[in-house]
């Protein structure tokens, strides 16, 4: 066998090992690896306009481009036969030709190289700016699982958390607390923290919660409250936010009946459970919010679901 169908067989079964292993991913990226050269003309071409300006423009371009370039590849041909400036070169025109049609293929070849290794790339990675709205991407595809898995595991977790603290204190815990003047102090994660495996220990509940000692506290994040998928886990401030919000309706801020040391005590009645479930309706106490995200001890991290 020689070396130039060696080359050849070595680069087939290179393309073909990677056109199982992409057929292997998905049906996804199988459909791009085998049909969307189809489906690329079939797309583009009916929206292709001609622009007769640029297509006469690049007409005089190449009228005032070739000349020059012959002159200079006439020279260099000289030069290399040792030639003195008197004599005729043998460089014709279409030596010309050939060669510009030549590099303006090779640079067709390296664009086309840099977008097939692209695609290659956001094929098994699912990125790229339309990444979220394509069927395929193993990579992409696992991520977007995995985060949405976690979020609802995280929401279920706050839920079970709001349900054990009236289950104990036969209430659900506001949305906020205040002072009598009105001063903000702390929000409903740091009252069912308890049950969500998280320590209270350290926090001055007389105090608003972004102010010494609490806001120690308050810069570090707090996964349960946490959607992997939005990437903004602090503010500018450097404080943990949430990415979860109680309905205003249910989670009111209220006031504190005198001052206590612990959150459990001076807090005035809210809801119970069984009073929000009537009939067949359904009561949201929590939600996912992807705007306007607060820190997770702010006091007012509420919002009315019908907004």
């Amino acid at each position: 066998m020689s070396d130039t169908a060696k080359v050849y067989l070595i680069a087939a079964v290179v393309a073909t090992v990677c056109l199982i292993a992409g057929c292997a991913v998905s049906a996804g990226t199988a459909d791009q690896v085998l049909l969307d050269w189809i489906y690329f003309p079939m797309e583009t071409l009916p929206k292709v306009t001609i622009h007769w300006p640029s297509i006469i423009l690049f007409l005089i371009c190449m009228a005032a481009f070739l000349p020059v370039f012959h002159g200079c590849l006439g020279w260099l041909s000289k030069l290399r036969d040792n030639r003195d400036d008197s004599a005729e070169g043998n460089w014709s025109y279409r030596s010309t030709v050939l060669t510009t049609l030549g590099i303006g293929l090779l640079f067709a070849a390296g664009t086309a190289m840099v977008a097939a290794t692209h695609q290659v790339v956001w094929m098994f990675s699912g990125s790229g700016s339309d990444s979220e709205s394509r069927p395929f991407g193993f990579i992409n595809d696992t991520k977007r699982s995995a985060h949405e898995a976690t979020h609802r595991n995280n929401l279920k977790a706050a839920g079970l958390a709001l349900m054990n603290f009236e289950e104990t204190f036969e209430t659900l815990p506001p949305g906020g607390t205040m002072t009598h003047d009105g001063k903000l102090l702390h929000g409903w994660p740091i009252l069912v923290a308890p049950y969500l495996s998280i320590s209270q220990e350290g926090i001055d509940f007389t105090m608003p919660w972004n102010q010494y000692p609490n806001s120690k506290l308050y810069r570090d994040g707090l996964p349960v409250l946490i959607n992997p998928a939005l990437g903004r886990d602090f503010d500018k401030r450097g404080r943990g936010l949430s990415h979860i919000a109680a309905n205003s309706r249910i989670f009111p801020i209220v006031k504190m009946n005198g001052k206590h040391d612990n959150a459990h005590f001076g807090l005035p009645k809210t809801y119970r459970i069984d009073e929000l479930n009537k009939g067949d309706s359904h009561t949201i106490l929590l939600g996912e919010v992807s705007s306007n995200l607060k820190p997770w001890g702010h006091p007012a991290n509420v919002r009315d679901p019908a907004l």
